[in-house]
């Protein structure tokens, strides 16, 4: 998805965790679409809330620009088409890589994002990332009631 002439690419993953390194490179650990979730979870109690530790790494790059300010945006779909804001919008400035010389080598950054999901509805949600309120990349995941109920079990 072409945004303009300075967009180069955006890319969202859910996951279990992100490491960060030293040197600012980020990998995702364990890479999931579907969540188990036992059926007790779901259907708990009047009150009674339901958190899953997810994790989502956007990584978002753009061709340099004296001005390379933007606004990450991220927001969630569920399965009954109610969208709720997750982050932003945030304001960030896109670094270059110091050690990448010349001035036309893409600049950008990653966002770890900890969604501390709310499990209140089995089915697929999706993730859509926005850069200046344009969507950039999504990803889908899916609530599944899980076999044999085996709590915390994620592919």
């Amino acid at each position: 998805m072409l945004l303009n002439e300075e967009f180069v690419s955006a890319s969202l993953v859910i996951c279990e965790r992100v490491l960060v390194e030293a040197d600012g490179v980020a990998s995702a650990i364990r890479l999931v679409d579907i969540i188990y979730v036992p059926k007790q979870q779901v259907e708990t109690p009047e009150g009674i809330r339901i958190i899953l530790p997810i994790f989502a790494l956007l990584s978002v790059r753009i061709a340099p620009r004296p001005t390379s300010d933007r606004t990450i945006t991220v927001k969630i779909t569920s399965p009954d088409n109610k969208t709720q804001t997750l982050f932003g919008p945030n304001p960030v400035a896109l670094a270059g890589n110091p050690l990448v010389s010349g001035t036309d080598a893409p600049r950008g950054t990653n966002f770890v994002i900890q969604l501390n999901f709310e499990a209140v509805k089995y089915g697929t949600h999706i993730m859509r990332a926005f850069l200046d309120d344009k969507e950039i990349a999504m990803a889908p995941f899916t609530l599944q009631q899980s076999p044999e109920q085996k709590p915390g079990n994620q592919s």
